[in-house]
């Protein structure tokens, strides 16, 4: 995410991904990978704490918090969309062919 790295981010997300943040609104996989890709969305710092990962067969959970610090965002004319954000995430991740994929993810306060 911080590199914007969208084809490496894109062979860790299922093709039906979908993100839900705080304010409820989706992200597919194809909008996020279009937004870092654009530069619509750049993260300047991702700095995760208290995370977790709980392992049910070929189904896994990693929960956490997050300080995010964005430098451009959707939607908002830079540099109003930077500043840093604090929250937590759930993410589910699903194994198929001995690969991990991100199925969902969401974040809130």
């Amino acid at each position: 995410m911080l590199a914007a790295d969208t084809t490496a981010l894109a062979s860790s997300l299922d093709d039906g991904f979908v993100w839900t943040d705080a304010d409820g609104r989706t992200v597919t996989r194809r909008e996020l990978l279009d937004r870092l890709g654009s530069g619509a969305l750049r993260y300047a710092s991702l700095e995760p704490r208290d995370a977790t990962v709980d392992v049910h067969g070929e189904t896994a959970v990693a929960r956490g918090a997050i300080t995010a610090r964005r430098s451009a965002a959707p939607g908002a004319s830079a540099p109003a969309g930077a500043g840093a954000a604090g929250g937590h995430y759930t993410i589910a991740f699903v194994a198929a062919g001995g690969e991990w994929t991100a199925v969902a993810m969401h974040s809130g306060p």
